[in-house]
């Protein structure tokens, strides 16, 4: 049921925003997004980069016998615990995984600042997905380095 109230309210907050935008005079919103958009994309672009780059290195770090392994999940879920220790150990397992770390939050940062700073007040509320987007990053992260931790005790 809380899913659903959830679901529910970041959907009504971006309808809201989106048919708020669409109604409020576009004059100042335009003349902002053409003026300072190419900046949020140029800032969009890189932070990006930092996540595909740090998604590649950390793949990089696991090895082929891993990449084989993707093909047979059965095969990899038997091999879980070998595989996470074995990254722990690694210094570019985790060169990657900050790097992606700083790419996602990144993106989020970009977002809602071009939320707040291009797009007319009454829009704002579409900001949460970039707040969402923000705190779902910090979950997933603290979720995947507790069990890379715990895989080696």
């Amino acid at each position: 049921m809380k899913k659903r109230i959830k679901s529910a309210a970041v959907i009504g907050c971006v309808l809201w925003s989106a048919i708020a935008f669409f109604i409020a005079p576009f004059g100042h919103a335009l003349h902002e997004i053409k003026a300072r958009g190419p900046i949020f994309v140029g800032f969009l672009l890189v932070t990006e980069v930092l996540f595909v780059l740090g998604l590649a290195i950390v793949l990089a770090s696991m090895g082929t016998s891993v990449m084989v392994s993707l093909r047979h999940p059965l095969e990899l879920k038997a091999r879980a615990k070998e595989i996470l220790s074995r990254t722990n150990r690694s210094k570019t397992f985790w060169v990657g995984f900050y790097t992606n770390t700083a790419g996602a939050y990144g993106t989020g940062v970009v977002g809602l600042s071009g939320v707040l700073l291009l797009l007319p007040p009454r829009s704002w509320p579409i900001a949460i997905i970039f707040l969402f987007d923000i705190y779902a990053t910090y979950v997933v992260r603290k979720w995947a380095k507790r069990g890379v931790r715990s895989s080696e005790g």
